[in-house]
C-alpha cells in the first residue's frame, strides 16, 4: 500500500505558519508604521543574530560608558585638587597676614568655588552615574550568562530535530515514489505469465514494506519535530522576551545617563557663570587708583621733604662734627665730680658715727657681754659704710 505524498503537507509543523505576515481570521496585519516588532514574534529563530549583532555590542557599549564615566569622575577630582593647590599660593599670603587687593580676593574665591563645584560634579558622576551603570552591568552579566546557555541549548535542540525530520522526510519521499513506480510496473505486467510477473510482484512487495517502515520513521520524525517546536516556542519565547527587555533597559540606561550628565554639567556651568559674574561685579566696585590712594594716605610721611644745602669748608664741617662729643665729655666730668663730693660727705658722716663706738670699746671696762654688744654695733656700722662706698663705686 503506497502512502500519498500529500501526508508531508498534512503533517507539517505549526512553526511553518508563524510570521507569515498575512491575514488571520479576517483581521488585517498592522501596517509597518504602527506595528510593534519584538524578538519573540519576529525573530524567534534568530537567537544567534540577536546575540551577536545586538546583545554583545550593547554590552560592550555599556562597559565602555561605565569606564568613561569613572575616568571622567577621576579627571574632575584631579582638576579640583589642582585648583585647590593653585589657590594655596594666594592663601599662604593671607595666612602670613598680607592684605590682598579686592581683585585677588575675588580670584581666590572664584578658584575655591570652581574646585568645590568640580569636586561635587566628580561625586555625582561617581555615585549616581557610574555606580548605577556598574550595578546594571553586573545584573545583566549574570542574566546574559543564563540566557546564552538556554538560547544555545534550545537552538541546538531545534536544529537537531529539524535535521532528523529532514532526513527521514527525504527518505520517506524517495522510498514512497519508488514503491509507487514498482507497483505500477507490477500492475502493467499482470497479464503476463506468472513466471515473468512474480519477480515484479516480489519487488513491489519489498518496496512497499520499505515505504511503510520509512513512513513510520517519518511519523516519528514529525512527532520529534513537533515536540521540539513546542519546546522551542515555549522556552525560546521567554529567552527572546528577556533579551528584548534587557536591551530596552540598556537603551533606557544610555538615555538616563545622557540626561543626568546634561543636568549635572548644566548645573556646573551655571555655578561657574554665577561665580564669574560675582567676581566681575566685585572687581568693578573697587578702583585700583583709589586703593593706592588709601595706602598712601595711611602711610604718608610726617617729616618735611629734604631741602638743598650749600657747600662749606672742612673746618666748618669739622666743628659741627666735634661739638657734640665735647659737650658729652664735659657733662661726664661734672657728673663724676659731684659723685666724689657726695662720697666724701658720706664718709665723713660715717667716721663721726664710728668714732664714739671705737672709743667706747677701748675705754670700756665691762664684761664680755658689753664688749660683744659694742663689737656688734661696730660691725653693723662698718657694713653700712661698705655699702655706701659700693653704691658710689
Amino acid at each position: 500500500v503506497c502512502v500519498p505524498c500529500g501526508m508531508l503537507v498534512e503533517e507539517a509543523s505549526p512553526v511553518d505558519a508563524i510570521g507569515d505576515g498575512g491575514e488571520d481570521d479576517g483581521v488585517p496585519a498592522a501596517s509597518a508604521e504602527t506595528e510593534s516588532l519584538s524578538f519573540r514574534d519576529h525573530m524567534w529563530d534568530g537567537f544567534d543574530v540577536v546575540w551577536q549583532k545586538r546583545v554583545l555590542p550593547s554590552r560592550r557599549q555599556l562597559e565602555a560608558l561605565t569606564d568613561s564615566m569613572r575616568q571622567r569622575a577621576q579627571l574632575e577630582r584631579q582638576y579640583a585638587n589642582g585648583l585647590l593647590q593653585s589657590a594655596t599660593k594666594l592663601q599662604h599670603l593671607v595666612d602670613e597676614g598680607v592684605a590682598l587687593p579686592p581683585a585677588l580676593e575675588a580670584v581666590l574665591c572664584t578658584t575655591r568655588n570652581r574646585a568645590e563645584q568640580s569636586q561635587l560634579l566628580a561625586d555625582e558622576l561617581e555615585e549616581d552615574v557610574s555606580a548605577t551603570l556598574g550595578e546594571v552591568l553586573k545584573q545583566h552579566s549574570e542574566v546574559s550568562r543564563m540566557l546564552l546557555s538556554d538560547g544555545q541549548r534550545l537552538t541546538r535542540h531545534w536544529q537537531e530535530a529539524c535535521k532528523v525530520y529532514n532526513r527521514v522526510a527525504a527518505r520517506y519521499v524517495q522510498v514512497a515514489f519508488e514503491a509507487e513506480e514498482v507497483s505500477a510496473e507490477c500492475h502493467t505486467a499482470a497479464p503476463l505469465r506468472p513466471v515473468a510477473w512474480k519477480p515484479m510482484a516480489e519487488r513491489a512487495l519489498a518496496t512497499t514494506r520499505q515505504a511503510w517502515a520509512a513512513e513510520l520513521e517519518y511519523r516519528k520524525g514529525v512527532q520529534l519535530r513537533n515536540a521540539a517546536a513546542e519546546l522551542h516556542l515555549g522556552h525560546m519565547c521567554n529567552v527572546m522576551t528577556a533579551l528584548q527587555d534587557m536591551e530596552e533597559k540598556r537603551a533606557q540606561c544610555f538615555r538616563d545617563t545622557a540626561m543626568k550628565l546634561a543636568v549635572y554639567e548644566t548645573s556646573w556651568l551655571r555655578n561657574v557663570q554665577y561665580d564669574l559674574d560675582s567676581c566681575v561685579a566685585e572687581v568693578e566696585t573697587h578702583s585700583p587708583a583709589a586703593d593706592l590712594q588709601e595706602f598712601i594716605r595711611e602711610h604718608r610721611s610726617s617729616a618735611p621733604p629734604p631741602s638743598k644745602t650749600e657747600a662749606r669748608g672742612h673746618k666748618e664741617l669739622t666743628g659741627e662734627a666735634q661739638r657734640a662729643p665735647r659737650t658729652t665729655a664735659a657733662n661726664t666730668a661734672a657728673a663724676a665730680s659731684a659723685a666724689v663730693e657726695a662720697l666724701a660727705e658720706a664718709t665723713a658722716r660715717q667716721v663721726e658715727t664710728l668714732r664714739p663706738l671705737v672709743r667706747e670699746l677701748i675705754a670700756s671696762a665691762g664684761g664680755a657681754l658689753a664688749d660683744e654688744a659694742a663689737l656688734a654695733t661696730l660691725r653693723q656700722a662698718l657694713s653700712s659704710s661698705a655699702g655706701i662706698r659700693g653704691g658710689y663705686a
